[in-house]
């Protein structure tokens, strides 16, 4: 086989082009995107297809002329208004610019990829991936330990939530059980008090019914026709026949009257039957009270969900208000 000689770098790679014809398919083109690599391999194609039908030769990509009405054909310059081009950025993350950006004497990637023909007081832009790389993973790493402790925490509280809902499920349960128990109770509390009053009123009329038939009739006064001024002479006749003086003043009280002195024997002398059934009367509508308040604030528990440690409060202080 005959070798050129030269001793020239050019030489070398233009000599190993030759020996390695499919090199040409391995070297990356400049701009393009690692999914479309594929649309970029030389292979057995002759010419580049533009992907709208139309086809340029291969000599033709990336020649600083947009030959393509895609732009498909300059990925790695800015000939094409309409294209884009992609920055490695190894180190960092890719970036993908409008073809505009390339050689327009701004370091847009931080490869500097983009200014591959150089920018004024550089030959090329300076590669800083690995620099802002590394303070990007720092961060990333960080944001992953704080997410995976935010992940961690929730199931805890997820873990807690679902107890502590069982919990109120389970009291909410007893405070349904317990109402029905105190709405069972209620009719037949009810009940007994009615029964209980009327019992009270039937013993207090028979009773007052027996002392008014046990006591004398009142006594009829005698007036003197005589009597002049604003007093009037009477003269009654007491139990053993005798003739008193009972003269009255014109306009006295009547509770000096003997009905009043009566109705005061009347008071104290009440028979234990008739104050038991006052005082049985008297616990059946406490009873009844504390019922009826005992509902009302289970209900109201049920309806508002509070927490055990407030409801405990509160039935404390209404009971403890009765």
């Amino acid at each position: 086989m005959w070798v050129p000689s030269c001793h020239t770098a050019s030489c070398l790679l233009l000599f190993a082009c030759l020996v390695l014809p499919l090199c040409s398919a391995h070297t990356p083109i400049r701009g393009v995107h690692p999914r479309d690599v594929s649309k970029y391999a030389v292979g057995d194609a002759s010419n580049f297809a533009c992907g709208d039908g139309s086809s340029v030769l291969w000599e033709q990509v990336n020649d600083d002329h947009c030959d393509c009405a895609t732009g498909a054909d300059e990925p790695g310059t800015s000939a094409c208004s309409n294209g884009m081009f992609f920055c490695n950025n190894r180190g960092f993350k890719g970036q993908v610019l409008h073809s505009s950006a390339v050689n327009d004497g701004i370091c847009d990637c931080c490869d500097g990829s983009d200014e591959w023909k150089g920018v004024a007081g550089y030959e090329t832009c300076p590669n800083i991936c690995e620099s802002i790389g590394g303070n990007w993973r720092k961060d990333t790493l960080a944001a992953i330990e704080r997410h995976e402790s935010g992940v961690g925490q929730h199931a805890q509280l997820m873990n807690t939530a679902s107890a502590k809902l069982a919990e109120m499920r389970s009291q909410r349960s007893q405070k349904q059980a317990e109402l029905e128990s105190h709405q069972a109770v209620l009719p037949d509390v009810e009940q007994r008090s009615e029964t209980l009053k009327k019992q009270k009123e039937e013993a207090q009329s028979a009773w007052t019914l027996a002392l008014a038939a046990s006591q004398p009739p009142p006594p009829t006064p005698k007036i003197d026709d005589g009597a002049e001024g604003s007093t009037a002479a009477t003269t009654t006749e007491n139990a053993n026949g005798d003739i008193v003086d009972a003269t009255t003043s014109v306009g006295a009280s009547p509770d000096s009257s003997p009905a009043s002195a009566a109705e005061a024997v009347v008071t104290e002398a009440k028979p234990q039957e008739l104050l038991d059934l006052e005082e049985a009367c008297k616990a059946a509508d406490e009873e009844k009270r504390t019922q009826q308040r005992l509902i009302s604030a289970l209900e109201s528990d049920k309806r508002l969900g509070c927490n055990p440690v407030s409801c405990f409060w509160r039935r404390f202080d209404l009971v403890g208000s009765l």
